[in-house]
């Protein structure tokens, strides 16, 4: 699968401002669902209509059933893990977010990026890079389309 999804670079998705995706390194096995958005509110208080404007990105990593804030993401590229995230700075999620950060233009053949999708027949968000493909999360999969 290309990184170019739908014509966008993994790059724009990333810096759209309400994304989600999953990163996947086929060497190691090692796959990561993350979610970028634009703050609801700027630092003056003022309500952000327009998530492409937003100054910097908060930066989620889905671990579980949830997604746990990690750290910002400013427009120039450069990612600041948070203090006040759950998830310890060395986590591999965290490092393969950095790491990701750094290499969004070039990345290896070996490392698939994939725009998160919904199931054709419950609807729900697919962050597995086979159900992306197929269009069907693991248990709709089990089961019959009718």
């Amino acid at each position: 699968m290309s990184s170019e999804i739908q014509g966008l670079s993994p790059r724009e998705i990333m810096f759209a401002g309400r994304s989600r995706f999953t990163v996947l390194n086929e060497a190691s096995g090692n796959r990561f669902t993350y979610q970028v958005n634009a703050p609801k509110y700027d630092r003056d208080g003022n309500k952000i209509d327009n998530p492409e404007k937003a100054e910097v990105l908060m930066v989620k990593f889905l671990n579980g059933s949830g997604y746990d804030f990690i750290g910002i993401l400013n427009r120039e590229g450069h990612f600041f893990y948070s203090r006040k995230s759950k998830i310890y700075k060395n986590h591999l999620a965290i490092r393969g977010f950095e790491w990701l950060v750094t290499h969004i233009d070039k990345m290896p053949d070996k490392v698939k990026f994939y725009h998160e999708g919904c199931c054709l027949r419950c609807a729900r968000a697919l962050t597995v890079p086979e159900s992306i493909l197929s269009g069907l999360g693991p248990e709709c999969a089990k089961k019959r389309l009718t």
